[in-house]
């Protein structure tokens, strides 16, 4: 239970999330402060909106994934090589996509990256608030109603992040936003 946001501007990308997780993995669970749900090395950013193991196996192995990386398919199959394939996560007989349950983003050079649960990638625009996981209507709300607002980026992530926790029962703990500053 998540919500990912991120939002590129002139002088980098803000990526913010809740910092509260469901320790066993079902609504009976117990809840912890597990921090942000986002892994950064260098110039790069992973967020994981899904599973914890994911979230924790991606942030062991952030520079096999980042490292010298071009183009956001590129990410997806590192991504099935050095974590789905190593930790023997399986695939979904149907599609052949990772069974994993989760949702990613990817924030760096190439800008922000939406990678859903196939693996499927979308580029988000210059300034378009991007959000994941079950917060992500909140936050997306939140986002719209300060649009022609003059607030800085920093205060859009922020506020879409802080709807999803008040207004989604799935989001807690606190807000978390950092800027990735990037460079190509």
């Amino acid at each position: 239970m998540t919500i990912l946001c991120a939002l590129q501007c002139a002088h980098g990308i803000y990526i913010g999330s809740d910092t509260e997780s469901i320790a066993s993995g079902d609504f009976g669970g117990r809840r912890c402060h597990h921090g942000p749900k986002w892994a950064v090395h260098g110039q790069w950013a992973v967020g994981v909106s899904g599973q914890m193991r994911l979230q924790c196996l991606i942030a062991r192995h952030m520079r096999e994934l980042t490292e010298g990386l071009e183009s956001p398919l590129e990410f997806t199959d590192r991504l099935i090589n050095e974590i789905f394939v190593r930790y023997d996560i399986k695939s979904r007989a149907e599609t052949g996509a990772p069974d994993c349950g989760s949702n990613f983003m990817l924030a760096g050079p190439l800008g922000v990256i939406d990678i859903d649960c196939t693996l499927s990638v979308r580029l988000a625009r210059p300034d378009e608030l991007i959000a994941s996981g079950c917060g992500a209507p909140y936050a997306l709300g939140a986002a719209y109603a300060l649009s022609g607002v003059d607030v800085t980026p920093v205060a859009v992530v922020k506020h879409a992040v802080g709807a999803a926790i008040a207004f989604d029962t799935g989001c807690g703990g606190d807000p978390w936003v950092h800027l990735l500053e990037v460079g190509r």
